[in-house]
């Protein structure tokens, strides 16, 4: 489908870098052939690996009981089934046979993903793939490294629907609470899945009426009000009954429950998208009708008025980055004093994790046990319950960082949709740099394909969206980054055998990795989001600055073109031409 006569060249035409043109048609194509994309996210080792092999009919991706997803995995639909291994630093390779794949993806084959893939993509033909569902097996948290860490985010921040495994037994724990308050922020929907590991029926039904209490609590929280009754699938019998034809374990399983509701989302997209469409296509084409009218009565006002008039827009739009720039300047201020802050708190919960791991591995010592097996598997556990308190410390104050500078950003979003309110070239402005930053996303259109999705771009009816709403996006981030580089830099080096006598001296340079890789998560994690937030504001300000520049060249032209009478004959018709094109096509229909 295009859109209908000159609709599109008008709004290229009057909208500048925008293109609000070019935006509307991909709008459209999103509806004609849409992608919604679905990772499969959870803490490590809850079967997601499983559950996808369940949903695809094949056992395609590893999923022995040890941590094993260590790169991020597309499953798209294809005529022909091929797999790409998709590199960081050089082009992808195509396998021959997806028993290979576990020497990219399988963190045993793998380890921390040492060769440097950035994701894999597996094409099948699948009738649930056909409808354009891609679904995406992620690493679960615990088991991310640096290098595959911001794919992994990158999956999360920009997407909107998800599906989020829970465990039966045990239930929900502290740290996926965290985790799941963390993430859930990110998406609009997301189905919660409790995986079925043999446990009886009661034990099924007493865990999911407590995840779902834990659910509603969290929900609350964090401001979500409809929250899905969650779905118990048996993962590993699902597999196993579809691959070898066991009927009755794969019926038992409930693996069509959740693809029901995954046909609830899919089967009607189409028409969720054009109406997105129609609504943001619908908002240019206001806007756009508010410039021409505005350049019509430029046209039609004297010299001195109009020079006037566009001293006055200048003016008002100076003043307003002014004022604008001192609120972003306040924000600077307060990410350096929380720098400060998160630098002396990473400091004392790296030190107090420190002296407990100290404690508890000596412990050991004394007690006896100088094995090197039995000292490791000691420190690894004691180490956890270290990593695990400070996570729970990291995402309080984590916590309390983000809502003191969402509040700045929430102000300075306020002054900017009073500001475009009051003035023309204001509002002109900031609309054009809002659909700039909502085209600059990662996944760009496809969140809006994601059906449900949160619109970040023009702040209408005073939502945050833009440049704060990209902003905000990022800072909503720094709890789920923390908690997997946490996770996934845990220290799990085998320690060698030694007499008690020199054990602790042997074990000392772990306990200090220990401590330096506390210290450096909490301090890396907020610096990223620190310069992050910085640098959208810089580029906005920067955008403001480059736009008083444009709008004098461009108030120069039309003081020039209104001293030539032919030319501002030619323009007003020029002017009412597109201003009757595009309430033609609004009163009738946008796109063919």
């Amino acid at each position: 489908m295009i859109l209908v006569g000159k609709v599109k060249d008008i709004l290229n035409k009057y909208s500048g870098n925008a293109l609000y043109g070019d935006l509307s048609q991909k709008f459209v194509d999103s509806a004609e052939s849409p992608e919604l994309i679905v990772p499969v996210i959870g803490m490590q080792g809850m079967g997601k690996s499983t559950l996808l092999n369940a949903i695809i009919g094949e056992n395609i991706l590893p999923n022995e009981a040890d941590e094993t997803t260590c790169v991020p995995v597309e499953i798209r639909f294809g005529e022909e089934t091929r797999i790409e291994v998709h590199f960081t630093s050089k082009p992808f390779e195509l396998l021959n046979e997806h028993k290979d794949l576990k020497l990219y993806v399988d963190n045993n084959y793998n380890p921390g993903n040492q060769l440097g893939v950035s994701h894999i993509v597996v094409v099948k033909k699948h009738r649930f793939l056909e409808s354009g569902l891609v679904l995406v097996d992620l690493p679960g948290v615990g088991s991310l490294t640096k290098n595959n860490q911001e794919t992994t985010m990158r999956y999360i921040k920009n997407l909107c629907f998800a599906i989020m495994i829970i465990p039966t037994v045990p239930t929900i724990r502290r740290m996926e609470e965290i985790f799941i308050k963390s993430v859930w922020k990110a998406f609009s929907k997301v189905i919660f899945v409790q995986n079925i590991f043999g446990e009886s029926k009661r034990e099924v039904m007493e865990s999911i009426d407590f995840n779902q209490k834990v659910l509603s609590d969290i929900g609350q929280q964090i401001n979500i009000s409809e929250i899905d009754p969650i779905i118990a699938v048996n993962a590993y019998d699902a597999a196993y009954g579809i691959i070898h034809k066991h009927n009755d374990m794969y019926e038992k399983s409930n693996l069509n429950g959740l693809l029901n509701h995954l046909d609830s989302y899919t089967s009607d997209r189409r028409e969720i998208l054009l109406a997105y469409a129609k609504q943001h296509i619908g908002e240019f084409i206001t806007e756009i009708k508010t410039k021409i009218n505005k350049l019509i009565e430029e046209n039609q006002m004297s010299i001195d008025e109009l020079q006037r008039s566009l001293d006055e827009n200048e003016l008002e739009f100076k003043q307003s980055t002014e004022k604008i720039e001192l609120e972003v300047e306040e924000l600077q201020l307060l990410l350096k004093k929380t720098s400060r802050e998160i630098k002396t708190f990473s400091m004392r919960i790296a030190r107090e994790q420190k002296e407990n791991l100290r404690v508890g591995i000596y412990h050991v010592i004394d007690c006896g046990v100088v094995d090197g097996d039995q000292l490791t598997q000691a420190f690894v556990d004691i180490q956890n319950g270290c990593v695990n308190d400070a996570i729970e410390q990291t995402f309080d104050k984590m916590d309390g960082v983000m809502t003191e500078i969402r509040n700045k950003l929430e102000e300075i979003n306020l002054l900017i949709s009073r500001e475009s309110e009051a003035n023309y070239e204001s509002m002109i402005f900031n609309n054009s740099e809002a659909f700039k930053f909502e085209k600059g996303l990662d996944i760009g259109i496809k969140l809006v394909g994601a059906g449900g999705g949160i619109w970040v771009g023009a702040a209408v009816g005073g939502a945050i969206g833009g440049p704060i709403g990209v902003a905000v996006g990022i800072l909503a981030m720094l709890s789920v980054s923390a908690i997997s580089s946490f996770l996934g830099s845990t220290t799990k080096k085998e320690i060698v055998k030694a007499r008690a006598r020199t054990t602790k001296s042997e074990i000392e340079p772990y306990i200090e990795s220990f401590y330096n890789t506390i210290r450096a998560v909490i301090l890396d994690n907020y610096k990223s989001i620190e310069a992050d937030v910085t640098n959208v504001m810089d580029e906005y300000l920067n955008s403001r600055k480059e736009y008083i520049n444009s709008l004098k060249a461009e108030n120069a032209q039309k003081i020039q073109r209104a001293y030539n009478e032919t030319e501002s004959d030619l323009r007003l018709k020029e002017l009412k031409f597109d201003l009757e094109s595009l309430k033609k096509a609004e009163g009738e229909k946008l796109w063919d």
